[in-house]
């Protein structure tokens, strides 16, 4: 049975791999831009197996470059098609988004999604646990940085050493996956049925108009 399906252009594709993360969402998510086709098994929120048409060193790297694909549309099925779990696969959606967001978005798209989810950004005393596995490069440091709320310029100044990228990275997975309050968010901001599930009090304070494009029929 189909639960959802839209364009990665909807809205950040964080946001709805956010949403399927704080679900616990279990089924097959598919992503088809041209001959590109990538399917990633879903159990629980996690990442379990997946292939690409696309060579992919690992599951991760599979899930991944969805961020690559720009143009792409998606559905997310209840029926797997794939039997074989990757042995001792089970890969935090938070990682997905970082890494995606840090490898696969050009400067201009990471900066455009990330002032679409706002301006300003916190996180409560336990944020440190909040922060993805294998985010190496954005150190926990700055999780004590945006218990007051901080923007990506403040943090850049209180952190010179760590790589612009991976602060935007790192904010904008916070902010898909319901971990980081936005303080100011953007007018422009919108989000689809998909991406609005989990604590209200981490979702930015706007009029939520569901894109006509996409749909989640379980929602």
């Amino acid at each position: 049975m189909e639960l959802a399906r839209g364009a990665i252009r909807d809205q950040p594709w964080g946001l709805t791999l956010g949403a399927f993360a704080q679900r616990a969402t279990t089924g097959e998510l598919t992503i088809v831009d041209g001959a590109t086709r990538i399917a990633l098994v879903l159990e629980d929120g996690r990442v379990v197996a997946g292939m690409s048409t696309r060579n992919a060193p690992s599951l991760l790297e599979r899930a991944a470059r969805t961020f690559d694909l720009a143009n792409a549309t998606y559905t997310l099925d209840t029926q797997i098609t794939q039997l074989r779990r990757d042995q001792g696969a089970a890969i935090d959606l938070r990682e997905v988004i970082f890494t995606g967001a840090r490898r696969y978005l050009d400067d201009d798209r990471l900066h455009a999604e990330l002032r679409q989810l706002g301006t300003r950004f916190s996180l409560g005393a336990s944020g440190a646990a909040e922060l993805p596995r294998g985010a190496a490069e954005a150190p926990a440091s700055i999780a004590i940085t945006l218990r007051d709320g901080a923007s990506v310029a403040e943090i850049e100044i209180a952190h010179p050493q760590v790589d612009r990228r991976a602060i935007q990275a790192l904010l904008y997975t916070l902010v898909s996956c319901g971990a980081a309050r936005v303080r100011m968010p953007s007018a422009t901001l919108v989000i689809n049925s998909a991406a609005t599930i989990g604590n209200d009090s981490c979702r930015p304070a706007l009029k939520i108009l569901p894109p006509q494009s996409a749909s989640c029929l379980n929602g």
